[in-house]
Formats: C-alpha cells, sequence, structure tokens
C-alpha cells in the first residue's frame, strides 16, 4: 500500500515538474492558466498564443504590408481636397460681410463680435485658411508610393 501512494506522490511531484520547467518558459500567464485548471477539467485551448519568446525561437520577421497604390493616391487625392477646399474657406469667410458681419451667432455674443469684426483677427483666420492650403499642396508635391 505505501509503494502505490509513494508511487502516485512521485508521479504527482514528476508532472508538477514538468509543469512548473513548462511553465517557466511558455511565461507567467500559461503559470497561471495551467494551475488554476482542475484535475478533471480538460483543456479547451490545447495550443496557447504565442509569446515573445516564441517570435524569438522561431525567428520568423513579420512582413509589413502596404496599402495597394490606388489606395494610396486615392487617400491623397482626398486629403489635398479636403484641405483645399477648407483652406479656401477659412480663407475667405472672414472677409465675406454678408456671412460673417451678419451672423446670428455672432451677433448674439457682443464680446465674440467684439473680437472676431477685429480685422487683426480676420487676418489670422485667413492665415490659417492659407496655411492649410499649404499643406495640402506640399502633400501632394513631396507624395512617394509605398510599394511592398
Amino acid at each position: 500500500m505505501d509503494d502505490a501512494l509513494a508511487g502516485e506522490t512521485s508521479a504527482r511531484r514528476s508532472a508538477s515538474v514538468r509543469l512548473e520547467s513548462y511553465s517557466s518558459r511558455r511565461g507567467f500567464a500559461q503559470n497561471v492558466l495551467m494551475r488554476s485548471l482542475m484535475s478533471g477539467q480538460p483543456q479547451l485551448f490545447p495550443n496557447p498564443e504565442p509569446t515573445v519568446e516564441d517570435a524569438a525561437v522561431n525567428k520568423v520577421e513579420p512582413v509589413k504590408r502596404t496599402a495597394p497604390v490606388w489606395l494610396q493616391r486615392l487617400s491623397l487625392f482626398v486629403l489635398v481636397l479636403f484641405c483645399v477646399y477648407l483652406g479656401v474657406l477659412v480663407m475667405v469667410l472672414p472677409w465675406w460681410t454678408r456671412i460673417w458681419d451678419r451672423n446670428e451667432f455672432i451677433l448674439a455674443r457682443p464680446w465674440l463680435a467684439a473680437v472676431l469684426h477685429n480685422g487683426a483677427v480676420r487676418g489670422m483666420i485667413s492665415g490659417l485658411g492659407l496655411l492649410d492650403i499649404w499643406i495640402g499642396v506640399s502633400e501632394a508635391v513631396h507624395y512617394r508610393d509605398y510599394r511592398g
């Protein structure tokens, strides 16, 4: 009877040693996962997610995937169109008297009207519009295709 008990405890010890050495290689999360399994519970996911150590062992470099060239060019076109459109709108809007001087939102707030009707503030807002146009044109000029 003692031999059977001794054999069972040595089997448990060797199983726990194998479990410990396995989990020390796989990381802390695997150790917690293995210890949380109950004795009669089957392991539902036998292949755990690879860890950082697995990537170092396999030495497989991830492939950098870029968007297709047509999608890069389309996104550039949309960006430039948006920047130029918004820039022209912001550049012209402060000097358009029908919109800027008779705006109900601005006229309802006298402190805001005093600031926004100042010529220097209008000039700064127009400058932001010019900057936005410049950004759009600069993106178009310095565009490069990234082929993967």
